[in-house]
């Protein structure tokens, strides 16, 4: 198609919506980092846990022998310190799990304004393709009145 504005579509808001792209692409790796430190969090929790069933196993099984108190104090403990460290693991977790949720959160607002600018520019783009259309069609028409004009002005001068 010609068309007389010299040139293609050209979207107005096209610097925005490559920075909304940019937006959404660096919302998605945080998204991603914020799930891989999750999982961390979890895999951390899950062998904390393992530990302490462990400990507390032995703690049992010394104490069935009927070990030393100091024995069994010292494993007591042990337990103890385990099981605050498995608070602020599930604690960690529980953060982690906010974080992504957030991050979830941010990365759908991102592609939904990132959304919103691309239909934005595939309506202006079927706007102008369908100006360009009706401005083609135009030129069209002129060129054969103009044509018709000339072979009916030659026809007129020749006949009469």
């Amino acid at each position: 198609m010609s068309g007389a504005s010299g040139g293609g579509f050209r979207f107005g808001l096209q610097k925005v919506l490559e920075l909304r792209e940019q937006e959404e692409q660096a919302q998605a790796r945080a998204l991603a980092d914020a799930e891989r430190r999750a999982r961390e969090a979890e895999g951390r929790l899950a062998l904390l846990r393992q530990i302490r069933e462990e400990e507390a196993g032995k703690l049992m099984g010394v104490h069935s022998r009927g070990r030393a108190v100091g024995h069994l104090q010292n494993l007591s403990f042990v337990i103890h310190q385990l099981a605050e460290r498995v608070s602020e693991a599930e604690q960690a977790v529980r953060e982690a799990e906010e974080r992504v949720a957030t991050e979830r959160g941010e990365l759908v607002t991102a592609m939904t304004q990132r959304r919103a600018l691309d239909q934005l520019k595939d309506r202006r783009q079927e706007e102008w393709r369908l100006g360009q259309r009706d401005l083609d069609r135009k030129q069209m028409d002129e060129l054969a009145l103009g044509r018709f004009q000339r072979r009916d002005d030659g026809g007129n001068g020749s006949g009469s």
